[in-house]
């Protein structure tokens, strides 16, 4: 009992294929193109990537003869005085006031301070605040003098 119904869908799916109502299959079409009709279009050769890390001496060359850059300790108005470093809570001395990261003075907001330079933004332009190397060697207090 339990084929009667698989034969009876085989059946009805073998009638439903075969019916002389379903459209007859067409023949698919065949177009043979002879190459010497086509258009002759140049194909670029691809672009193979660039790599970043090797660079041709003519780009080695152009930045080699750009000025370095000048590092000051005024920009836009600001001055630093020094950098008190600390990982968690580093803090810069610029115009005579101890300052860190998120506080403003003269318009600019503070974005980083780093163990020699100050990072921040005026008017949407960012600058940077190199700390000069003291000409004279400061020792910890209390140490003794290296000779």
């Amino acid at each position: 009992m339990k084929r009667r119904p698989m034969i009876l869908l085989a059946c009805a799916l073998a009638s439903i294929a075969w019916s002389p109502f379903a459209p007859p299959a067409e023949k698919p079409e065949v177009v043979t193109i002879r190459p010497e009709k086509l258009q002759r279009q140049e194909i670029a050769a691809p672009v193979p990537e660039r790599d970043p890390f090797n660079w041709s001496r003519e780009q080695i060359n152009r930045f080699k003869d750009q000025e370095p850059r000048i590092r000051s300790s005024s920009a836009a108005g600001l001055t630093l005085s020094g950098i008190i470093w600390d990982r968690k809570k580093p803090l810069a001395i610029i115009n005579d006031r101890v300052v860190s990261v998120g506080d403003t003075v003269k318009g600019s907001t503070i974005l980083e301070v780093l163990k020699d330079m100050v990072v921040f933004e005026q008017d949407g332009v960012y600058h940077t605040l190199w700390l000069q190397p003291s000409a004279a060697p400061i020792h910890p207090a209390g140490g003794k003098k290296a000779r």
